[in-house]
């Protein structure tokens, strides 16, 4: 069985160079399919617009992602979660209107703020697509476009969020703030 994952997203799934794609994501779908089921899985790391694309082309067989009305046109969906996190707010820790961030408890909430996400976000896509969103061809592009003050915010799953943060070299300027969702 031939999986696809986002090759950007640590801990649930990452490759650096030519090494293999390996995280969270992998490590429980080997032990479900592979260990108790007997499947042989094949996982390989790609942009995510691009494995998503795959597997509604049927040139692979599936990938772990948040259900979105769009994907469930051409894939099936589990009825169980494999993982929930919340989706929080990045924003700078100097932002101009850091109080009205800071009182951001949900969607609704995010009036006319300038957001920025990737392209591939499913629950961006879902839940944000309707807003003043500018798209990115990666999460790190988006969170950089934080710092350099181009978009209020972002809106990212907690722990990707904080690697991400650490791995740039921002967590001087970005800080992480109310949940406004819950992704499953």
């Amino acid at each position: 069985m031939k999986l696809v994952y986002f090759q950007n997203f640590p801990p649930f799934s990452w490759s650096y160079g030519s090494e293999p794609i390996k995280g969270i994501l992998i490590d429980l779908l080997n032990e479900a399919l592979t260990k108790r089921m007997g499947i042989p899985l094949q996982h390989t790391g790609l942009p995510w617009a691009r494995a998503q694309s795959l597997v509604k082309m049927n040139e692979a067989d599936a990938y772990c992602t948040i259900v979105t009305p769009e994907r469930l046109t051409y894939a099936e969906c589990s009825q169980k979660s494999v993982v929930n996190t919340n989706m929080v707010v990045v924003t700078r820790m100097d932002h101009p209107k850091i109080q009205q961030l800071r009182a951001i408890q949900n969607i609704n909430d995010l009036g006319q703020l300038k957001i920025g996400s990737y392209l591939g976000s499913g629950w961006a896509a879902q839940r944000i697509a309707d807003r003043n969103v500018t798209w990115t061809r990666t999460l790190e592009q988006s969170l950089k476009m934080v710092a350099q003050g181009r978009v209020d915010m972002s809106i990212n799953v907690e722990i990707v969020a904080r690697y991400y943060i650490k791995e740039l070299g921002l967590a001087d300027q970005l800080i992480l703030l109310n949940p406004v969702d819950q992704a499953n």
